[in-house]
């Protein structure tokens, strides 16, 4: 899976993963991930996380809070105190009359620096997103979207998670959204794509940046406290193993690659 990651997401820095059963637990891995990092370096205050309007990221009790459809939080009482909603990059939705796409995007980066100012930069812990938004609609964001959102989360410490469960293995033309959309994530949350949804599988990576602090604390506070029963189970390993043969084997990513413009030429000429 690192190996995958490093190769493929052209992410090199990541440095563990830890296996699940569902996307709904790997965003709930990494919503408890990015508390205890912050706890770790002193940071107790550097708690929320900012998702975003029209996102999927599962129904459990943090990862239903990320989700940012309000259907999937009637009567659950969701989302829960420390997530919050920044704007849906979706231009033919969302756009002004007359706003470029380009003004569009800079709309988008200043409603989640202005999301930021108001909550302080120091209680913010990371930014969850999907490369392309999935059950929101299959939304792919404006071209300097991810770039000019990256640049302003360095500027406040604050960490990126890539939840690449519907963008994973091969569902944009390139192994991992994260590659297509040039992310360079701290988190990465894998599931369905793992086995092609044969058997029940997640992942969540972790990058060094993250690892070197709960390595360093490890002495002071023990083991990470984590983990499900079904975590790396051998039959689920096992499945994951050959599925990913047969998408080498038979370079399925590749196909996707050569057939999705074809796919997307013939539906604008038919549906512009």
């Amino acid at each position: 899976m690192l190996s995958l990651l490093r190769e493929r997401a052209e992410a090199p820095y990541l440095a563990r993963v830890a296996f699940g059963s569902s996307g709904s637990d790997a965003n709930d891995t990494a919503y408890k991930l990015v508390r205890y990092y912050n706890n770790l370096r002193g940071k107790p205050e550097k708690k929320k996380v900012i998702s975003r309007l029209g996102a999927y990221h599962g129904v459990s009790y943090a990862s239903g809070s990320l989700t940012g459809i309000s259907a999937y939080h009637t009567a659950f009482d969701l989302p829960i105190e420390g997530v919050l909603h920044t704007s849906c990059p979706h231009y033919y939705r969302f756009a002004r009359n007359g706003e470029s796409e380009e003004r569009f995007c800079d709309r988008m980066v200043a409603d989640l620096a202005s999301m930021i100012g108001h909550e302080g930069g120091d209680t913010i812990a990371a930014f969850i997103a999907e490369p392309v938004m999935g059950t929101g609609g299959v939304l792919i964001p404006p071209p300097d979207y991810y770039a000019k959102i990256q640049t302003l989360l360095n500027k406040h410490d604050i960490l990126l998670i890539a939840d690449e469960v519907i963008t994973g293995f091969g569902r944009t033309g390139r192994w991992f959204g994260t590659r297509t959309l040039r992310l360079k994530p701290d988190i990465v949350n894998m599931a369905k794509g793992i086995t092609s949804a044969y058997f029940p599988v997640s992942a969540t990576a972790i990058s060094d940046r993250i690892w070197k602090v709960l390595e360093d604390a490890s002495p002071r506070t023990g083991a990470v406290m984590h983990g499900f029963t079904y975590c790396g189970h051998p039959v689920g390993s096992a499945v994951a193993m050959a599925n990913i043969d047969i998408m080498e084997r038979e370079g399925l990513v590749e196909k996707c690659a050569a057939d999705g413009p074809y796919m997307l030429q013939l539906l604008r000429e038919r549906l512009a």
